[in-house]
């Protein structure tokens, strides 16, 4: 994250009275971010979030094509697929991202 994405995501984090730098977490999990916004009542995409790329043909079933495929916890993978083989393809490459490789980060997606 840039210096200016972590003031920004510092000032949402207190607008929502996160706790920094746990505010800052929630803010980088885009799965727990958008759990937090649910709770608080704010709207947030439908998603759903994947450890498995087999998990994804579970999820296809409940979820109208076009979706986007990306890490909960990377930036700048985010892919759009427009059919299952593409969005099987997009949530193996995001299990298989480099940042999943320390333990730091869980081994989730996000579609």
């Amino acid at each position: 994250m840039s210096l200016n994405e972590d003031r920004a995501a510092a000032e949402l984090a207190r607008s929502l009275d996160l706790v920094y730098p746990r505010g800052i977490a929630n803010l980088r999990r885009k799965h727990e971010l958008r759990a937090l916004l649910s709770q608080a009542g704010l709207p947030a995409p439908r998603y759903a979030t994947f450890n498995h790329p087999a998990e994804v043909t579970r999820l296809l079933q409940t979820m109208a094509l076009p979706v986007v495929v990306k890490p909960t916890a990377d930036s700048g993978s985010v892919t759009l697929c427009h059919t299952p083989e593409e969005t099987q393809d997009a949530a193996t490459a995001v299990l298989r991202s480099p940042a999943y490789t320390g333990p730091a980060t869980p081994p989730y997606g996000l579609i």
